[in-house]
């Protein structure tokens, strides 16, 4: 349907609706109505009316209006905020062969939102957590979601799924829409790495979670937005993309946009745009995919041996799991690689499973690369295929493939399979020189993870790598192009012997980089905690977690009942939920080593707290604040410290707890 609205507020405000703004009227008494129209066609469920004190930031695509909505404080930040808008208008528009369909497209960030972001047709609502600094989006932003919005006002504005039940056909076309700009923008192997992220996540679901894509079956609307319609349906039309190759894929999709725009439709509509290009019958990869639950477990092995002729031949096994009665048998198009010594090369190739148990067998004796951009939605068992001959081939996969997915699946293997330190610092030297910036940041944090392990056995961490190890870590700390793989160098260094690496954290206190800045203050305050206060205290007014994480471990660490104003301040202030989790954790753990006078404010300030929290989840972070002080004076009792007023302590938290939860005394005896 169409809309319209008309809208009066104090002049003052800002308004922002679907459609274009046709007139604005003053009122003569300080008000302004506002007149809001949209003429095409779409779902009521994407109409919205915003009302704020924003800065309004002015850009254009073509010939429409691309307007950022944002709090006053970021408007110098809002293009980056929103960071490349207009060039994925022209990529989404281009690649579809369909010029974005709306009079504009407008973003605005407001509070209190109940979701991440709304696709709301040319106005699209943003949580307040998009809106950061220059300097905090050196480590990080929030351009997949900027794309995924803008990617709905084709898939799920345009055209609609016509029922709950088929809302993959908006939610998994976004999450993919995510997936193709990343591939334009920064390249295929930043793609594949953002589809890895998807296939853990639907994963992570499907060990409790199991259900058809399409499913009218479900109780409540919002049982359909899972890592199923999102992650699991992504990584299906990437299957899909892969199966038809870009030109009959994108062909398909524009043929489903102009036969069904500014419409409703279901899951066949789909299918038959690419039956209809491909003169292919989809039905069976469709109810493989969108009508059935679960995903394929295949193992694989590799194996070289000799013909009857004793000439060298290769051997790939694939097995399907077929444990449970009910497992479907998946027809899978296997992508591989065979690496040629001739051409120091790897030649692509495909292998089409459709039963249980099948095999290929390969002229020569040559490393074999399974699926080595991870382009199948397929559970492979970690350890499958492995035994200690093909360390060769897995180092060669490290060092020759060239895709950053197939190198970071080699290292994996080796690393979770090889335990002696000089195999693994061969390793670790490669992967630290890897030219994808992923690749070194998990080849960094397994090393992190591997100084845990000797700590925890009561192992000297500093013997664990060797000194071009070591050099390759400090070089990474100091100059890496990626912020992110410079705070975790610095944590390794920091972890293996802090004292002799003062001079590289000290260094870091003035990077640009929050990440790096806040590793390295936590590194000096490892060392010496005063030095680290000075540092805490200049940042600690921060809206950024991880540096709110760093401020708030110095100052718990302090044990100074100085930093009880600056936590109950920081609580009070005008800050997002997630900054008054945090800030709320370290004022419990600052609180666990104070004396009787400053625990007793703090648990009045709890249930203060407590008693005026606006939501649940508020005043869950009291209460479970309230049970971290109370271990953390349990823990110092028994090293060895006299709390003779902890019976106090407990009888307090106890009375709180009893009065929130509406408890009798004498229930509680």
């Amino acid at each position: 349907c169409t809309q319209e609205v008309f809208v009066t507020v104090d002049n003052r405000f800002v308004t922002l609706s679907n459609g274009l703004l046709i007139n604005s009227k003053e009122n003569g008494d300080g008000t302004r109505t506002d007149y809001w129209k949209q003429d095409l066609p779409h779902a009521p469920y994407l109409f919205m009316l915003s009302i704020g004190d924003y800065a309004v930031v002015k850009d254009t695509w073509r010939d429409i209006d691309v307007h950022y909505f944002v709090e006053h404080e970021y408007e110098d930040n809002a293009r980056g905020i929103f960071k490349n808008t207009p060039e994925m208008l022209s990529f989404f528009s281009d690649v579809l062969r369909y010029d974005f369909p709306w009079d504009k497209y407008h973003q605005v960030a407001v509070r209190d939102f109940v979701s991440g972001a709304m696709e709301n047709t040319s106005a699209v609502i943003f949580g307040d957590f998009v809106q950061q600094t220059a300097r905090e989006q050196l480590d990080g932003d929030f351009e997949d979601i900027v794309s995924h919005e803008l990617f709905h006002h084709w898939f799920g504005d345009l055209v609609t799924c016509e029922s709950w039940a088929n809302i993959p056909l908006n939610e998994s076309f976004a999450t993919y829409g995510e997936v193709m700009w990343r591939e334009y923008k920064y390249g295929a192997d930043d793609a594949d790495f953002k589809r890895l992220d998807d296939r853990l996540s639907y994963f992570d679901e499907a060990l409790s979670k199991q259900v058809d894509l399409i499913r009218y079956d479900h109780d409540l609307p919002g049982d359909m937005f899972d890592r199923h319609s999102y992650e699991k349906g992504g990584a299906i039309l990437h299957m899909l993309r892969a199966e038809v190759g870009d030109e009959a894929f994108y062909t398909a999709l524009n043929k489903y946009l102009v036969d069904n725009a500014y419409s409703d439709v279901e899951i066949h509509e789909l299918r038959i745009a690419f039956e209809d290009v491909t003169g292919r019958d989809f039905m069976p990869f469709f109810n493989q995919w969108f009508f059935a639950s679960g995903h394929p477990i295949v193992e694989y092995s590799i194996s070289h041996t000799y013909d009857e002729f004793n000439e060298p031949i290769t051997d790939l096994t694939f097995t399907q799991d077929a444990s449970a009665e009910d497992t479907l048998l998946y027809k899978l198009l296997i992508p591989y690689a065979i690496y040629s010594e001739a051409s120091g090369e790897y030649e692509m190739s495909t292998f089409y499973l459709e039963d249980y148990t099948d095999w290929v067998f390969l002229n020569g004796h040559n490393d074999i690369l399974i699926d080595p951009r991870g382009e199948l939605l397929v559970e492979w068992d970690q350890y499958t295929g492995y035994n200690a001959s093909h360390v060769p081939m897995y180092m060669n996969q490290m060092t020759n493939a060239p895709w950053a997915y197939a190198r970071f699946k080699a290292f994996n293997k080796l690393y979770f399979n090889i335990y002696d330190d000089d195999s693994l610092n061969i390793f670790y030297a490669v992967g630290l020189k890897d030219a994808f910036h992923k690749n070194r940041l998990n080849v960094l944090e397994s090393m992190n993870e591997s100084v845990g392990y000797a700590v925890e056995f009561d192992a000297d961490p500093s013997n664990l790598f060797s000194s071009e190890v070591l050099a390759l870590v400090q070089d990474l700390a100091t100059s890496d192009s990626n912020y992110a793989v410079q705070a975790e160098a610095l944590k390794v260094l920091v972890a293996v012997d802090a004292n002799a690496h003062r001079d590289f954290f000290n260094k870091a206190l003035s990077s640009p980089s929050i990440a790096v800045t806040a590793e390295a203050m936590m590194a000096m305050a490892d060392i010496d905690l005063y030095k680290a206060l000075p540092y805490a205290e200049k940042e600690q007014n921060t809206t950024n977690y991880t540096m709110l994480d760093a401020v708030g471990t110095i100052y718990a660490q302090s044990r100074d009942a100085k930093y009880q104003d600056y936590f109950e301040n920081y609580v009070n202030g005008e800050n997002g939920e997630y900054q008054t989790y945090y800030a709320m954790y370290y004022y419990s753990k600052l609180l666990a080593g104070l004396d009787r006078e400053a625990v007793m404010r703090g648990l009045d300030f709890f249930e203060y707290y407590l008693n005026n929290a606006n939501g649940e989840y508020v005043s869950n972070v009291a209460l479970s604040g309230m049970d971290r002080v109370a271990a953390g004076l349990s823990e110092r009792q028994a090293n060895g410290e006299l709390l003779d007023w902890m019976p106090e302590v407990e009888a307090r938290i106890e009375s709180i707890n009893n009065a929130y939860f509406g408890f009798e005394e004498e229930w509680a005896e």
